[in-house]
């Protein structure tokens, strides 16, 4: 399976850290990480265990720059052959929402619930959740699970 995280930057912090420690579990387990992020202290570390990263300016909020990274980030989906779409922060996703149509697998944020707009209901997944589940949420349904449309933990058998 092929996943992409998408990110602001990769400094230290508990997304950064996150991100990290998820692809890395992630290629232990025999899967392809990608990472799109501005970069930051943690990239090193982060090729080093074997994830591919791309750098974007995803951590600016000026819209322009935004739109322009969609088709950028659009080329990375389909070169990759992306199969799961994460956005751990609120303009990663808006700008990983408007690449939804070149992506063939779900897409999940990360965002608290309190940020949630109207507009990201038409996502695969949505909600706080920590790694613990997601690795195991993606260990019992495989590559081949779908989603559904809502939140992610009412379609989740295991929440």
């Amino acid at each position: 399976m092929n996943i992409l995280q998408i990110l602001p930057e990769l400094n230290v912090g508990g997304v950064e850290t996150g991100t990290v420690d998820l692809a890395k579990y992630l290629v232990s387990q025999g899967h392809r990480s990608v990472v799109v992020s501005n970069g930051g202290v943690l990239l090193a570390q982060l090729q080093s265990e074997g994830t591919k990263h791309y750098t974007l300016p995803v951590h600016k909020k000026n819209i322009f720059t935004a739109y322009r990274c969609i088709g950028k980030l659009v080329s990375i989906i389909r070169k990759e052959k992306i199969d799961i779409v994460h956005a751990r922060s609120r303009v990663p996703a808006w700008i990983a929402f408007f690449c939804l149509p070149a992506n063939r697998g779900p897409f999940f944020d990360h965002l608290p619930r309190l940020l949630f707009h109207p507009f990201f209901q038409q996502g695969d997944g949505m909600g706080e959740i920590d790694h613990r589940h997601q690795r195991g949420h993606w260990q019992a349904h495989g590559p081949g699970f779908r989603g559904v449309r809502g939140k992610y933990p009412r379609h989740c058998p295991q929440c």
